[in-house]
Parts: C-alpha cells; structure tokens; sequence
C-alpha cells in the first residue's frame, strides 16, 4: 500500500497481521492509500475492526481481511475514519515483493531516501552559489559553521547588536577600538584582521567582506582546497579572537592568530586524505 506523505509505502502484505507491525514473507504491491499511524489516544480495536466479523482477531492477516470485507469497506470504517479510509480495496498480487517508496513533491512516488523525505518536509530551496566554498568535502565543521553563518551575515556583531535596544551603548570593536564591528569590518578593513592577513600570506581575497561574497555568488571563489580552509579558518578565528577580548578578556595579537589559521589548515591537510587534483 502507499502511505500518504509524510510517511509512505508501496505495499500491501497480504500475509500482515492487522495492526501488528509488517513480518509478511511474500507481500504484495498495490497504489492504494494504507490508513495513516494510529493515534495512542484511540485504542486500535475501536478503531479499525469496528465493522469486522467478530471471529476475526487481531491476528487476522491482510488476505483474511480483504477476504471477508467483499470488496467493501464497512460502512462503520468510512463514517468514522474518512480521511485513512481510500476509494477502493486493494488487489492482492502474491507475485510481487513488497516495496518501500516515498511520496514527495508533486504527489509523486519515488525511491525512500532521506533527500525525499528533507524535501519534502523542508521544501524544494535554491542553492545558493556560494555552498560549495562552505560545506566542501575535508571542511573542518566549526569553521564551516561560522563561515556559513557570517555568509548569511548572521553573526551577532555590534551593528546588528544594536539594532536591538533602543538606546545603544557606544561600541567599539574589540580588535581595534576604532569603530563598532561588523561583517564587513571584521572581515577584512579591520587592522587587526588586515594586519594578520598580510602576514599570513596566503588569503589573496579582497578586504569586504560583501565583495568577498560577490566572488563566491560569481563562482569566482577559492579553487583550491586549501585556499577554502585558509578562508572558513580565518573567519572562524577572527570571530573567536572578538569573542575571547569581548566575553573573557583574553587577548592574543595578530601574528599569533594567524599563525594558528596556518597551522590549522597546515594539520587538517596533513591529517586528512585528499584525493581532489585541486590540492
């Protein structure tokens, strides 16, 4: 039978015992619709053999079921239950194996895997461009999480800060003490961040960060791999280093932040089995 979405089966269990989970040997296809899960609240026997001849059990299969029924639901079945109950009853086909299937976008059956079922409960969305310079294969994830969230521009720095109160307190930057931080200052006007950079040697990206988004939104971003950990790693230290000044105090200069962006990268292509050519 095929359960409607979001759960969905083609199958039909001729051998299944009513309301017991499916053992069957040889089941069997049909396309009509099987009842949706039982609610906890309504005890199974009130609400599926109502109608039924009392001699069949629960331990009644499919085939005694559809057997006894005539090819009619009971009248009870259809008052109670009209959304689970289909048009017509199944055709038992003993030939035929039974087949898990999911029906997704358009109404339309295909094979059960978990990008059907994130479709269709997430939806269809765009890609955007730029996904392929975050969550590329060897990322390393918490830097491939921060360089997504600064890509939506989601990260909460000072500007979007104080959009929140109605009486925002001067901030300043916690690299520089110059301006309050933002995406683009952060990533790279900032002296902290460009003064790093530079030593670095290795970024060769513009300074904005908006600009830096126009080259991956063009497909004109990093090609190598190791220019894309070189990329999500600074954000992600950059970030750290902001936080660490503003939340704990702690502060390192630039030359020691960005000598561990490089020795990051350096270890996470060490470590890891690349197989690209890019490399």
């Amino acid at each position: 039978m095929v359960r409607p979405n979001p759960i969905t089966a083609i199958n039909k269990f001729p051998n299944r015992c009513i309301c017991i989970k499916p053992c069957a040997s040889k089941p069997a296809i049909s396309t009509v619709p099987y009842p949706k899960p039982l609610e906890t609240k309504s005890p199974t026997r009130d609400r599926f053999t109502n109608g039924l001849p009392r001699y069949l059990a629960l331990s009644s299969t499919v085939r005694d079921v559809l057997m006894e029924l005539n090819g009619q639901w009971p009248n009870d079945w259809i008052v109670s239950n009209p959304s689970d109950i289909p048009n017509q009853l199944p055709t038992l086909d003993d030939g035929t194996d039974d087949v898990v299937a999911w029906r997704g976008v358009n109404n339309v059956l295909t094979g059960f895997s978990v990008k059907e079922v994130w479709r269709s409960i997430d939806g269809n969305h765009v890609i955007t461009p730029w996904v392929k310079f975050v969550w590329f294969k060897h990322h390393v994830p918490k830097h491939a999480f921060c360089m997504w969230t600064a890509c939506h521009k989601r990260l909460p720095t000072q500007d979007r800060l104080s959009l929140w109160k109605e009486n925002p307190p001067d901030f300043l930057c916690p690299l520089c003490n110059q301006i309050p931080d933002s995406h683009d200052h952060l990533f790279f006007t900032c002296s902290f961040s460009r003064d790093g950079e530079e030593r670095g040697g290795f970024m060769g990206y513009p300074d904005v960060w908006s600009t830096i988004m126009e080259y991956l939104q063009d497909n004109r971003g990093p090609k190598m791999l190791i220019q894309r950990l070189a990329l999500s790693a600074t954000v992600y230290y950059i970030w750290r280093e902001r936080n660490c000044r503003l939340f704990r105090g702690a502060k390192q200069n630039s030359l020691h932040v960005f000598k561990m962006i490089r020795s990051s990268v350096m270890d996470t292509m060490a470590w890891r089995t690349v197989t690209s050519k890019s490399v």
